[in-house]
């Protein structure tokens, strides 16, 4: 404090009689010291008054000891002194409207007989680390700090911070503690990414080894979505068909619970047809569950599309790239396709669109992804398969072959040995 007594020297930027006049109406309005409190004023000597600017026993201002007379400290051992140089000192204007009368009366007290302090304040903080484990990421945990006074004065508590997100604090009743009065501090850790994050709570106050520390520490947690494999690739697909399902798992690859959402093809002709993911549904860590997805052939080409994956985890949406390679069938051919029918482990082989399309629309059947063209002319009154030479072998290896049903076989049918775009064969 450059406190000037009372107008004994001249202040820059004023009148020696502005000053003295000052000085007496400051000087008058304060009372006495002997009536004050030496220990209250060793308190507030020693506390930060205003967050953000320094206390009075910082190096900066009057340092620890105020029998040094650092930057004229002396000068306020008088309430009307202190008074004046926070109304005329402008490095001092921070503290204008903060202390009051019986507080400027303490402090001068303490500053004219700094060996008369009987008591101090002292600060007990419980417990000195704080770790909150693992936290899934968007969530909050709470912890509770407890601070006390363990000195025989007044603890005044100027500020309670941390270094920053994810932590956060707050407190109620810690301005001021009496001796032996506790407050709590509520420490907050709300992780907005994955990973290990540590932190401070920093305290300052007007006891001995302000500012106090709290080690904070805790762990990030998050779900991460894995589609295995990142790729699937349909082959070549006959024009004006679609493919047998392929399967894709979807893992849980993070440390938290994973909740799906949508599931999109980014292309109409690639569809999810089934499996047990959905929309909702929560995967613990190491959990999967499966897509299945085909592709139905519309036009020639190489088309490519992306499977996309919505979820709560890290890095949403997790993608799939699909693809497939349309080919147009021969001329004067149509595409025998087989079927399976699961209830029984039946398998159907037909070249009839209309009947292709029953199939893919009764429950129980599905395609195994195997089909090859086939000659496609009208032959007589034949509604079925026919073999214009060799019948009997070729009806050996289909089964029914003239029936106006699909095929029917107890095993899986291989195009191997149909011998696909065989002139002999003729289907309607």
């Amino acid at each position: 404090m450059t406190a000037q007594r009372n107008g004994a020297r001249r202040v820059p930027g004023t009148t020696w009689l502005g000053s003295l006049i000052v000085g007496l109406v400051l000087a008058l309005a304060v009372p006495g010291v002997a009536a004050q409190n030496i220990n209250k004023g060793f308190t507030l000597y020693n506390a930060i008054l205003v967050p953000g600017n320094p206390n009075c026993a910082s190096g900066g201002c009057h340092g620890p000891d105020p029998t040094m007379n650092q930057n004229r400290i002396r000068n306020g051992d008088e309430p009307g002194g202190i008074a004046y140089a926070i109304a005329t000192v402008s490095r001092m204007a921070f503290l204008r409207g903060r202390l009051s009368t019986s507080q400027l009366a303490d402090l001068a007290a303490y500053i004219a007989n700094p060996a008369g302090v009987t008591a101090q304040p002292a600060i007990s903080v419980s417990p000195e680390n704080v770790e909150f484990g693992s936290v899934v990421v968007g969530a909050a945990e709470v912890r509770a700090i407890t601070v006390q006074n363990t000195g025989a004065a007044d603890l005044v508590v100027s500020s309670i911070s941390t270094s920053g997100p994810p932590f956060s604090a707050s407190a109620s009743g810690c301005a001021t503690l009496a001796p032996g009065e506790p407050c709590t501090v509520n420490v907050s850790f709300a992780p907005g990414a994955a990973g290990n994050v540590t932190g401070t709570l920093t305290m300052l106050h007007s006891a001995a080894g302000s500012p106090s520390t709290v080690t904070l520490g805790g762990w990030g947690a998050q779900g991460v979505a894995s589609i295995e494999p990142a790729s699937l690739d349909f082959g070549a697909v006959w024009l004006g068909t679609f493919t047998a399902p392929l399967s894709a798992r979807v893992a849980n690859r993070g440390d938290a619970a994973l909740t799906l959402g949508t599931i999109a093809s980014s292309s109409s002709a690639f569809e999810v047809v089934g499996g047990d993911c959905g929309t909702g549904l929560q995967l613990a860590p190491e959990a999967s569950c499966t897509l299945r997805v085909r592709y139905r052939a519309p036009s020639v080409g190489s088309p490519t599309a992306t499977l996309t994956l919505q979820h709560n985890g890290a890095a949403s949406p997790a993608t799939a790239t699909l693809f497939a390679t349309t080919r147009p069938l021969p001329p004067d051919t149509r595409l025998m396709v087989e079927f399976r029918f699961a209830p029984l482990d039946y398998y159907f082989i037909t070249s009839r669109p209309e009947e292709q399309r029953l199939l893919d629309g009764m429950a129980g059947f599905e395609r195994t992804g195997e089909a090859f063209p086939v000659w496609a002319v009208q032959r007589g009154d034949y509604s079925g398969f026919r073999a214009t030479s060799s019948r009997k072998s070729h009806e050996n290896a289909l089964g029914a072959a003239t029936s106006t049903r699909p095929l029917r076989a107890k095993r899986k049918l291989s195009a191997r040995s149909i011998r696909p775009i065989n002139p002999s064969l003729d289907c309607r």
